[in-house]
């Protein structure tokens, strides 16, 4: 064998390049380029670990979540009322659940059963980059949000949890409609004093 064989060649007349238009011997025009898609809408970002892939690192009744992230406006009357989660701890359910997000503030609360058993909010947190931190231990809640102490609760039990949600809350809804930077959870309860550091 010889030689080279050579088939589809297609001289341009434009700037570009097109795709191949299969001719015989009349010149054919080319019918107008057009796509089409059905419309979708974008899926939240967030993350739901359950399972195996949260148990064997979870520890049960005791730890400590750190947060940075970015909200997204100031906590205003425009978003009281509508929760939204950073990082939540739950059974798949809002009946158990540990969970760090806002509310005209950024929110730290605890429910067993269907039960509040700490919940506090600090109001007037702005637009920008924040730093919150949970320890969670029976009867020993700590909370700090840009190094200065939100809350300390001496008198709370802890749920069984089976999932950690990333930006959103424990059931449908809560979205967070920002940015997480990071996240970090702490297999034991750390010191009031730790958690003033790692958010300053």
């Amino acid at each position: 064998m010889s030689g080279i064989y050579v088939w589809g060649a297609q001289l341009e007349a434009g700037n570009y390049a097109t795709s191949y238009i299969q001719t015989t011997s009349a010149q054919v025009t080319r019918v107008a380029d057009s796509s089409t898609s059905a419309q979708t809408t974008r899926a939240a970002d967030n993350a739901v670990i359950s399972g195996v892939n949260f148990s064997q690192w979870f520890k049960q009744y005791e730890g400590a979540l750190f947060t940075e992230s970015v909200n997204p406006t100031t906590y205003t009357t425009d978003l009281a009322g509508i929760w939204r989660g950073i990082a939540v701890f739950s059974d798949s359910t809002d009946t158990n659940r540990i969970r760090v997000g806002n509310d005209a503030g950024v929110t730290f609360a605890i429910r067993k059963n269907g039960v509040e058993q700490s919940s506090q909010t600090i109001g007037s947190v702005t637009t920008g980059v924040h730093k919150s931190a949970l320890s969670f231990a029976i009867n020993n809640i700590n909370a700090e949000i840009d190094a200065i102490n939100a809350s300390t609760d001496v008198s709370a039990a802890i749920p069984y949890l089976t999932q950690l949600n990333i930006g959103k809350g424990a059931v449908a809804g809560g979205i967070w409609n920002g940015h997480i930077r990071k996240l970090r959870y702490y297999p034991k309860a750390l010191s009031s004093t730790e958690l003033q550091a790692m958010t300053a």
